[in-house]
C-alpha cells in the first residue's frame, strides 16, 4: 500500500481493494453488510447541500476523495491495459458503473462516511479508511468535526487478471480521451447533471458592469465558480440553460464536446470547476475552445486532486472575503518547507545518531541569507521533542557586544525547560545530581546560570550565593568552560538529548564558540548535545573563526556534518509559488520559470520578488476569474535588481515617513526590540509616536509581535538589514548615540535596578564613544555606567562584554584621571585586565596592570596587580619578564621591611633559615600552629602575599633562591600569625621541600606540616582558590610517601576539577600530569590511561600549554608501547640512550622509560637508564621521593636480571643500597612498597640460589600486590617467579605462574605483554608435554625391567 503524506488539515484515507463488490475486507469491518448506494443515487442525494458552510465544505471534500479513488483505479487500468475502445471507456467511466458504500444509512449525513467504492464492470472494489483531523484549521468554528482526506490505492492480482481479460483485444485510444471520460464522470459527481443534457445558449452579450454587479452581489456559498482562463468563458458560464431531457445520443455528445467549455455550479469551488473544465478540454478536436491548461495525462489530474485534499484551505476553499476584496495579498506557507527534503533527512539522521549513541555531534549549515537555513533547523524541533529531548536556540546579532550572553542564556533556558517540561521527580533528581557534582562550587554554577535554582524542590532549599567567595575566585574562560561542560553532563543524556541551535555564527566570537567546543569535545562522552549552527557563507572569509572551530572539532574527533544550502530546485519553487497563488502547480510553471531565472530559487528572494511584482502590477488577482494572472513578457523585460536587499529597501521607501523612522530605531537594537524599550522611548519626544508606528509596521508585514508580546521582531534578517541601511553610514554612530541618550533620560531612575536596560542603553551610547561625548561630566557618567555594565558582565563570566565595556570606559576617562578620578581609574584598569586575560588580549592586560603598578598609592593594590600579572606571564611562558618581575617583588618586600639577600648569600643562609623554621614547627603544637589572628598590621598580610608571588616566580623561572624564599615565607607566617589565605600554601610548600630536598629531608615533619595545611585550608573559607596548590604539594610530594597511591589519585582528580573551576588552569594541568603517572604506578587499565592522556594532550594543544604537552607526550609514548602499538613505541631492540638529546637529563623521561623497559624485559636498556638516573641524582638535590623509590626498585630488578643473563656470579654493591631505599619507603608506606621489597628480595635470593627463601618471597610479593591492587606488579611477580621455577626445571609451577601472569597482563590492558606471555606459555606447554612423555616412557621401561 502506497502511503501518501498526510497533512494536519486533511483526513487520511487508505484505499484498499477487495475482489468483488460484496466481499469483505481483512479487517474487522464487514463490507458485505454495509449499505451499498449506486453512485448516481448517492450524488443526487447530496446534490442539495445544507446552508451551513462547514457542512458544504465537508461534502465537497467527501466528493473529491471519491473522485481521487476512482482516478487511481482508472490510472491502474490504463497502466496495465493499453488497448480498449472509446465505447468501452465510456461504459467504464459511466456513473452507473460505480457503487458507494456508507458507514450507516441514517437519514442525516452527520457522522456518515464513505467506506468503500465498487466498480461493477470489471468487478473491483476499493476500501476507504479515514483518519480524522479538526476542521478548526480551515475556518473559525466551535465544532471539531473532521475535514479532508488523503487517499491510497492498491489493486489486487485478481483485479488485474479481470481487466486483462476484458480489454486485451481492443484498439488503442488517446490518453486525452481517458481524461475527457473521467471529466464527464466528475461533472456529474460534482454538479449532479449529465454533460449530455446541457444545451448551450448564445454567448452572453452583457457589458462588464453587469458582470461586476453579479460578482459583488454573490456570496461565497452561492456564487458561480467561474473559469479563470478567458473572459468569454466567464460570459458562457452565465448563459447556462436548464437541463435538457430529450437526447442521449453519442452524436449529440460530440456536438457538446465541440461547443461547450463552461462548467458552473452554485456550491462548487473554483478549483473544482478548473479541474473538471481542464479534463473536458482534453477532447477538443477543432482547437477552437481547447485550453492550454488542459490535462496531458490522468496522473496530472490525480496529483491536483491529491493537492486539494492535502491543503484544502489553500487550494480549495477561499477565504470568505478574500476573493471579493479589491486587493488580494499573496499568502506564503510559512510553516512549510520546500526543496529541502535531503537536507532535513540528513539533519534528522544526525540527531537520531546523537540520541541513540549518547555521543555529541555538530551540524553546520552554510548558505546565503534567505536560503532557508533557520526554517530547515526548525523542521526537526518536533522530532527532538518527541524523542524526549530539549531544544534551545539563540541568534547572534551584529549589533550586540555580548555574543557569549546568547550562549549562556541558552544553557540557562535549559533549566526552565526541565522545570516546565519534565516531571517534578525528574527535576528534583537533576538538582540533586548537580549539587553532588559541584559540591561547594555549586554557587559558581548558580551565578552563571541563575535559573538552576528553580530546579530546587523548594525555594528555601536552594543554595544561596556567597558573593564574597565569588569575588575572591579567579574565574576565567577555562573555568567557565569546565562549569558548563559538567552542567551538560548532568542535564543531557541519550534519554534526554539536548539540541542547541545558534543562528548567524558569522557574528559569533571565539569565547562563545570555545564554550560550545568544550562541551562537544568532552571525551568522557558524558554529554549528549546536538549542536547545530548556521551562518551566511557569503559574509565570511576563509580565515573566519567558524572554520577554525570546525577544524578543532575534527581534531577532537567530534562527528561533524557540514552542508551548504543553494536555491531551491525549480520544481520545488514552483510548488511554493503554487501554494502562494492558490493555483495548481501545472498552471504556475510559466511564471516559475521566469522567477527562477531572476532569483536562483532563494526562498526569501522568491517571496520578495513576487511581492514586488504585485506592487508593480505585473502579478495581479483577477477578480472575475478568481485567480492570479501575469504577463511573462513584461516580467522578463522588467529590469529587476539581482539583489534581494534592494527589493526590500525599495518596498520600505513606500512606507510612511514615521514608519520608516520607527524601523530605523528598531534596527539599531538588532533583529528584535523589547516592547518595554519601545514604551520607554515613546514617553518623550521626539519618539512619542514610536509605539503606534511600530504597530503600523506590524500591519504592513515588516515586523511581527512575539506570541508572548515581549518583543517586536523583524520578519527576516534582510528586512532588518534594509531598515538599518536607511541610516546613512556617516550618521549611524550619531543615530545610535541619540537613541541611547533618549532611552537613558526615560529610564534613568530604573537603570541601576535592571541589568537588561543598563546593557541596552550603554550599548547604544557606546557607538558614539568617545567622539560624541565632549562634556567631561557626561563622559565620566557614561564611563561609570560602562564600569557598572562591565562589572555585571564579569560577574556572569561574560568576558567579551566586560572587556568591551571596560575599554569604552577607559577611553572616556580624562588624561589626569589617576589624580581626579583615582578610584574609578583603579577599578576600571583592574576590570579591563581581568577581562582581557581570558579574551587572550595579554598585551593589553599587561599594559593595564603596569599602569596600576605605576599609579597605585598603596602596596596592597600593587600586590594584587603583581598577582594577576604573574598569572598572565606564566600562562604566556614569558620567563624573562618573570625574572624582572621577581626583582620588582623583592624591592616591594624590602620596602615593607624585609631583608632579602642576594642569590649567593641566600644559598649560604638557606640551612639556617630551614633549621629555624623546622625548630618552630617542632616546638609548637598543632593547635598553636593553626591559630592565627585577624587583627594586626595590614602589612603582614601584604608581606605574606608578596612572598607567595615571589615563590611562584622563583619556581617558574628556576631561581636558585627558591628554597630560601620558601623558608623565609613560612617563617614570617609563623612569626606574624597573620590570617592570610596564603598561609596554607606556605605550609604545604615548605612541607614539600622537607620531603624532597635530600639535604634537609625530614619526612615525618613534612607529613605533619602538610596535614596542618589541609586542616587550615578547611577552616578558611576564603582559601578555596589556593586549594589546587595546597593539594598539589600534599598529594604530589608528601602524602604519596605515606598514603595509598589510589587515595592520592582521587585527591588529584578532585583538585583537578577545583582548579578548573577557580581558574587555576595550569595547576589543574599539573594535577592531571601527576594523576597520569600515579595511575600507571597503581596499575590502572592502560586503555583508560591512554584515553585520559589523549584528552589532555588535545586540551594542551588547544590551549597552548607546551610544557604540559611535552610532559604528557612522554607518558603517552610509554602507555601505547605497553599496550602494544609498535608505531608509537620504541623498538624492541635496545636504543642508544646517548642519542636522545632532548630528554637526556629529564627525570620524567628516565622514569617513564625505566617503567616500560623493565616490564617488557629490556633489562640492558633499563640498566643504562638506571645509570643515567644515578648521574641525575648526583646533580640534583630536589627529587620526588616516590620517583626515587620506584626507580630504585626497577633499577635493582634490571641489574639483577642483566647480571643473570650475562652469567655473573655476584650482584653489584649498589643493588643493596637500592634495596635499602625501597625498604625505607616501605617503612613509610607498606601499602605502596612492601610488595616491591619482597619481590626485590626474591630476585636476590634467586640470584644467590637460595631457592626456598626466594619462593617464599615470591609468594609474599604476589599476595601483597593483590592486596594493594597493583595488577601490573602482580603480573611481574608471577612472571619472575615463573622464570625462577623454569630455571629449577619445575615446569608445572612455572607454567601455572606464567598463565597467571598472562591473566594479570590482560587485565592491565597490555596486549604486548599478554601476547609475549601467551607465546612463552604455549612453547613452555609443548616442552613440558615432551618432558612428561619422556618421563612416562622411562617409568614404563623401568617397570617392565623390574
Amino acid at each position: 500500500m502506497v502511503d501518501l503524506p498526510c497533512v494536519r488539515t486533511s483526513r487520511r484515507i487508505n484505499v484498499t481493494p477487495f475482489p468483488t463488490a460484496v466481499s469483505a475486507s481483512d479487517d474487522n469491518t464487514d463490507y458485505a453488510r454495509l449499505p451499498g448506494v449506486p453512485l448516481r443515487q448517492w450524488v443526487l442525494k447530496h446534490l442539495y447541500m445544507s446552508p451551513d458552510l462547514n457542512q458544504q465544505r465537508e461534502a465537497i471534500l467527501r466528493k473529491i476523495a471519491v473522485a481521487y479513488a476512482i482516478g487511481k483505479l482508472l490510472e491502474h487500468l490504463r497502466i496495465m491495459v493499453s488497448r480498449y475502445s472509446r465505447d468501452q471507456l465510456e461504459d467504464l467511466c459511466s456513473v452507473d458503473n460505480f457503487v458507494v458504500y456508507m458507514s450507516s444509512s441514517g437519514a442525516s449525513d452527520a457522522g456518515v462516511e464513505v467506506m468503500g467504492i465498487s466498480m461493477i464492470s470489471p468487478p473491483l472494489s476499493l476500501k476507504l479508511t479515514s483518519s480524522l483531523f479538526s476542521r478548526s484549521d480551515f475556518f473559525e468554528s466551535v465544532h471539531h468535526e473532521d475535514l479532508g482526506r488523503n487517499v491510497e490505492a492498491v489493486v489486487t492480482k485478481h483485479s488485474l487478471s479481470c481487466c486483462s481479460q476484458t480489454f486485451a483485444e481492443n484498439e488503442t485510444i488517446c490518453e486525452r480521451l481517458l481524461c475527457y471520460s473521467f471529466g464527464v464522470l466528475l461533472y456529474f459527481l460534482f454538479f449532479g447533471e449529465s454533460l449530455l443534457n446541457v444545451i448551450i445558449k448564445p454567448v452572453h452579450q452583457g457589458n462588464d458592469a453587469e458582470l461586476d454587479v453579479l460578482l459583488e452581489r454573490s456570496t461565497p456559498a452561492k456564487s458561480a465558480c467561474l473559469t479563470a482562463k478567458r473572459r468569454d468563458a466567464v460570459a458562457r458560464a452565465l448563459s447556462l440553460s436548464a437541463p435538457h431531457t430529450g437526447t442521449n445520443s453519442r452524436s449529440h455528445a460530440n456536438h457538446v464536446q465541440t461547443n461547450f467549455h463552461t462548467y458552473h455550479s452554485v456550491a462548487s469551488p473554483h478549483a473544482v470547476s478548473q479541474l473538471v473544465g481542464d479534463l473536458l478540454d482534453c477532447n477538443r478536436e477543432d482547437g477552437v475552445f481547447r485550453s492550454d491548461d488542459s490535462y496531458s495525462s490522468l496522473e496530472e489530474a490525480i496529483d491536483d486532486m491529491h493537492l486539494l485534499l492535502q491543503e484544502p484551505k489553500r487550494y480549495l476553499f477561499e477565504d470568505n472575503n478574500a476573493c471579493y476584496q479589491k486587493e488580494k495579498l499573496l499568502t506564503f506557507a510559512n510553516d512549510k518547507m520546500y526543496g529541502r527534503t535531503l537536507e532535513a533527512s540528513a539533519l534528522t539522521d544526525s540527531f537520531c545518531k546523537v540520541a541513540s549513541s549518547g555521543r555529541s555531534e555538530a551540524f553546520i549549515i552554510g548558505g546565503f541569507s534567505g536560503s532557508g537555513k533557520t526554517r530547515l533547523v526548525h523542521s526537526v524541533f518536533d522530532s527532538v521533542l518527541s524523542a524526549g529531548g530539549m531544544v534551545v536556540n539563540r541568534k547572534f546579532d551584529q549589533t550586540s557586544n555580548c555574543p557569549l550572553a546568547a550562549v549562556l542564556s541558552a544553557f540557562d533556558d535549559l533549566c526552565i525547560l526541565i522545570v516546565d517540561g519534565k516531571s517534578e521527580e525528574y527535576t528534583h533528581q537533576v538538582y540533586q545530581l548537580l549539587v553532588a557534582e559541584f559540591g561547594t562550587s555549586f554557587h559558581l554554577l548558580a551565578h552563571i546560570l541563575p535559573n538552576v535554582l528553580r530546579l530546587a524542590p523548594f525555594p528555601s532549599t536552594a543554595l544561596s550565593l556567597d558573593e564574597d567567595v565569588l569575588d575572591e575566585g579567579e574565574v576565567n574562560f577555562y573555568s567557565l568552560c569546565d562549569i558548563i561542560k559538567r552542567f551538560m553532563r548532568v542535564v543531557s543524556s541519550s534519554s534526554c538529548p539536548v539540541m542547541l541551535f545558534l543562528d548567524d555564527l558569522q557574528w559569533a566570537d571565539p569565547v562563545s564558540l570555545g564554550v560550545v567546543h568544550t562541551i562537544l569535545s568532552d571525551l568522557r562522552g558524558a554529554s549528549c548535545l546536538f549542536f547545530v549552527g548556521s551562518y551566511r557563507d557569503n559574509e565570511v572569509n576563509p580565515t573566519h573563526i567558524i572554520f577554525g572551530f570546525c577544524d578543532q572539532l575534527s581534531a577532537f574527533e567530534v562527528p561533524l556534518t557540514t552542508i551548504h544550502l543553494d536555491g531551491m530546485p525549480e520544481e520545488d519553487m514552483n510548488l511554493m509559488i503554487s501554494g502562494a497563488l492558490g493555483m495548481f502547480p501545472r498552471l504556475c510553471r510559466s511564471l516559475s520559470q521566469v522567477v527562477f531565472r531572476k532569483t536562483g530559487g532563494n526562498p526569501f528572494f522568491v517571496q520578495t520578488f513576487l511581492r514586488s511584482l504585485v506592487d508593480k502590477g505585473l502579478l495581479k488577482y483577477n477578480l472575475r476569474g478568481r485567480s492570479w494572472v501575469w504577463d511573462n513578457t513584461k516580467i522578463n523585460s522588467e529590469n529587476i535588481t539581482p539583489y534581494v536587499l534592494d527589493l526590500v529597501s525599495a518596498k520600505m521607501t513606500k512606507l510612511s515617513t514615521n514608519v520608516q523612522s520607527a524601523l530605523k530605531i528598531a534596527a539599531c537594537f538588532g533583529s528584535k526590540i523589547n516592547v518595554s524599550i519601545v514604551q520607554d522611548l515613546s514617553k518623550r519626544p521626539p519618539h512619542s509616536s514610536l509605539l503606534s508606528d511600530i504597530n503600523e509596521a506590524v500591519e504592513d508585514g515588516v515586523m511581527d509581535l512575539d506570541a508572548d508580546g515581549s518583543h517586536y521582531r523583524f520578519v527576516h534578517d534582510k528586512v532588518r538589514e534594509a531598515a538599518y541601511g536607511m541610516i546613512s553610514c556617516d550618521c549611524k554612530e550619531q543615530y545610535h548615540f541619540d537613541v541611547g541618550m533618549a532611552l537613558l533620560s526615560s529610564c534613568e531612575a530604573r537603570i541601576h535596578e535592571r541589568s537588561d536596560i543598563l546593557f541596552t542603553i550603554i550599548d547604544q551610547i557606546n557607538h558614539g564613544v568617545p567622539s560624541l561625548l565632549r562634556c567631561e561630566s557626561q563622559r565620566v557618567l557614561i564611563s561609570k555606567l560602562n564600569f557598572e555594565a562591565g562589572s555585571k558582565a564579569m560577574q556572569s563570566y561574560n568576558y567579551t562584554s566586560a572587556y568591551t565595556h571596560a575599554k569604552a570606559a577607559i577611553l572616556l576617562l580624562p588624561h589626569d584621571s589617576w589624580k581626579t578620578h583615582y578610584e574609578l581609574s583603579l577599578k576600571l584598569h583592574f576590570l579591563f585586565a581581568k577581562a582581557a586575560h581570558p579574551c587572550k588580549n595579554l598585551v593589553e592586560a599587561r599594559d593595564s596592570l603596569n599602569k596600576i603598578i605605576d599609579n597605585a598609592d598603596c602596596i596592597e593594590t600593587k600586590l594584587d596587580a603583581y598577582t594577576l600579572l604573574e598569572s598572565i606571564l606564566f600562562s604566556a611562558s614569558a620567563f624573562k619578564e618573570m625574572d624582572k618581575l621577581s626583582i620588582t617583588i623583592i624591592g616591594a618586600l624590602e620596602s615593607l621591611g624585609e631583608n632579602i639577600p642576594d642569590e649567593r648569600t641566600a644559598s649560604q643562609e638557606l640551612t639556617n633559615e630551614v633549621c629555624l623554621a623546622k625548630k618552630s614547627f617542632e616546638m609548637e603544637s598543632d593547635d598553636s600552629l593553626l591559630l592565627f589572628h585577624e587583627s594586626g598590621p595590614k602589612t603582614n598580610c601584604s608581606i605574606i602575599h608578596a612572598y607567595n608571588i615571589l615563590v611562584r616566580l622563583a619556581w617558574s623561572a628556576k631561581l636558585k633562591s627558591y628554597n630560601f624564599f620558601i623558608a623565609r615565607w613560612v617563617r614570617f607566617c609563623l612569626k606574624s600569625k597573620a590570617a592570610s589565605k596564603y598561609v596554607p600554601a606556605a605550609y604545604a610548600t615548605f612541607a614539600s621541600m622537607l620531603c624532597e630536598d635530600r639535604s634537609i629531608q625530614n619526612l615525618q615533619l613534612g607529613y605533619r606540616i602538610g596535614k596542618l595545611s589541609l586542616k587550615m585550608l578547611n577552616q578558611n573559607k576564603f582559601a578555596t582558590s589556593e586549594l589546587p596548590l595546597v593539594y598539589l604539594m600534599n598529594y604530589g610530594h608528601i602524602a604519596i610517601v605515606f598514603e595509598p597511591i589510589q587515595a592520592c589519585i582521587d585527591m588529584h582528580r578532585q583538585a583537578y576539577k577545583i582548579g578548573l573551576q577557580c581558574g587555576k588552569v595550569l595547576l589543574a594541568a599539573f594535577h592531571k600530569q601527576f594523576l597520569v603517572v600515579r595511575e600507571m604506578l597503581a596499575g590502572t587499565n592502560l586503555l583508560v590511561v591512554k584515553k585520559e592522556i589523549d584528552l589532555e594532550l588535545k586540551m594542551a594543544s588547544h590551549h597552548s600549554f607546551p610544557i604540559l604537552k611535552k610532559a604528557l607526550a612522554i607518558h603517552y609514548t610509554s602507555v601505547v608501547t605497553l599496550i602494544g602499538d609498535d608505531s608509537d613505541g620504541f623498538s624492541q631492540q635496545p636504543d642508544d640512550i646517548s642519542d636522545v638529546q632532548l630528554f637526556e637529563h629529564d627525570a620524567a623521561y628516565l622514569f617513564s622509560q625505566m617503567f616500560v623497559s623493565t616490564h617488557l624485559g629490556f633489562f640492558e636498556r633499563a640498566k643504562r637508564l638506571g645509570e643515567r638516573w644515578e648521574s641525575l641524582c648526583k646533580s640534583r638535590t630536589m627529587l620526588s621521593n616516590l620517583r626515587v623509590s620506584v626507580m630504585s626498585f626497577y633499577y635493582g630488578l634490571a641489574l639483577i636480571a642483566w647480571r643473570r643473563k650475562n652469567k655473573w656470579k655476584n650482584v653489584p654493591s649498589n643493588v643493596h643500597s637500592l634495596l635499602e631505599v625501597v625498604m625505607n619507603a616501605a617503612k613509610c608506606s607498606a601499602w605502596n612498597f612492601k610488595n616491591k621489597v619482597s619481590l626485590f628480595k626474591a630476585e636476590l635470593f634467586s640470584f644467590g640460589c637460595k631457592n626456598s627463601e626466594a619462593e617464599v618471597e615470591y609468594n609474599v610479593a604476589i599476595k601483597l600486590a593483590q592486596a594493594s591492587r597493583f595488577i601490573h606488579e602482580e603480573a611481574l611477580a608471577n612472571e619472575l617467579a615463573g622464570m625462577h621455577h623454569e630455571r629449577l626445571k619445575d615446569t608445572e609451577k612455572a607454567l601455572a605462574l606464567f598463565q597467571e601472569a598472562t591473566r594479570c597482563y590482560r587485565e592491565w590492558g597490555s596486549r604486548r605483554k599478554t601476547n609475549q606471555m601467551a607465546d612463552k606459555t604455549h612453547v613452555f606447554s609443548k616442552w613440558s608435554l615432551i618432558v612428561l612423555m619422556m618421563w612416562s616412557k622411562t617409568v614404563s621401561y623401568d617397570y617392565k625391567k623390574i
